[in-house]
């Protein structure tokens, strides 16, 4: 299944985000393409799912605990860079608002489709 991405996540613009882990071809044993770091408890992971469908989910506090902020949605592989991208500017937004906290309600999950 090793399906080649279209582009290098080391050429993605992160801005404050940090890569911590990515593979530029889609594995059959790990659905994980890239975990980016962002400050504040933020961090962006990108996936594939049979190498059909991509998500990059955008996540703040503790994973397990906690519902995504965000999830990005692309049905092709030519759409995961956008997806990525919109990602990047709702983690930089979201990280400068500074509007979650471990206390308080918690958040719905906002799904976009690209």
């Amino acid at each position: 299944m090793d399906v080649s991405l279209p582009f290098s996540f080391e050429d993605i613009d992160l801005g404050s985000g940090r890569l911590m882990f990515y593979m530029n071809c889609c594995d059959e044993d790990s659905p994980l393409l890239a975990h980016i770091e962002y400050p504040d408890n933020f961090d962006i992971m990108v996936e594939h799912h049979g190498a059909k469908i991509f998500t990059v989910t955008l996540y703040w506090g503790i994973m397990d605990h906690c519902p995504p902020v965000a999830v990005f949605r692309a049905d092709d592989i030519s759409l995961l860079e956008k997806a990525l991208s919109e990602c990047v500017k709702r983690a930089e937004r979201e990280v400068e608002e500074k509007r979650f906290s471990y206390y308080g309600k918690l958040w719905d999950t906002e799904y976009i489709e690209l």
